[in-house]
């Protein structure tokens, strides 16, 4: 039985776009739940992100900012993003910045259903040491907007030419370049989606 969010599973889409739906649908703050994939290579950065710092100069990506925190990532070929809206009158513990990540990762756990994943860090999902979901949040007046990442068919050579190291991270990560730190889940794009959408829907 899933848990009744309105679940949009938005193909292939245009980054700038879905970011501002996305800021569009926590101002309505309806419970929402939506996977999308970019449809180009591109660097997103958090809402404090610089991007003289977090992006190699040299390579010179398309970059857009979303409206949540978190360092910067890549999105493209191999990466879907999701995004879920929880209203604080469905959920008003995630006001809380703690119990809000608790709250959806422990969901996303459940939704995926990957026998080795698991939570790390503050806001991860990894697979043994390998990250294979970013996430980060935003707060409204009305509601939560939780962004995150899943790697099912990543190439990390990516994320290292695009990205610098990040000025701040895990413990866990143990100083690793995002080559040696990103994985990917044991999954398809289409088992990702259907798996999302039957949990949140």
């Amino acid at each position: 039985m899933g848990l009744g969010f309105r679940w949009i599973d938005g193909g292939v889409a245009d980054p700038g776009v879905q970011i501002r739906r996305e800021q569009e649908w926590l101002e309505r703050a309806e419970p929402t739940a939506a996977v999308w994939e970019s449809d180009r290579e591109c660097v997103v950065l958090g809402v404090s992100g610089r991007e003289e710092r977090d992006v190699r100069r040299e390579a010179s990506p398309q970059v857009f900012r979303r409206t949540s925190g978190g360092g910067a990532v890549v999105l493209g070929p191999g990466c879907l993003a999701y995004c879920v809206i929880v209203p604080f009158e469905y959920e008003p513990e995630c006001r809380d910045v703690r119990h809000g990540f608790t709250w959806i990762l422990e969901r996303m756990l459940q939704a995926l259903r990957v026998s080795d994943l698991r939570r790390e860090g503050a806001a991860d999902l990894s697979i043994g040491t390998r990250k294979v979901s970013g996430n980060a949040q935003r707060r409204g007046r009305r509601g939560l907007l939780h962004h995150g990442t899943l790697l099912y068919r990543f190439d990390a050579e990516r994320a290292e030419a695009l990205l610098a190291a990040p000025h701040r991270e895990p413990a866990y990560r143990a100083g690793r370049s995002h080559r040696e730190f990103l994985g990917n889940l044991p999954l398809s794009s289409e088992e990702i989606r259907a798996r999302f959408g039957a949990f949140w829907s």
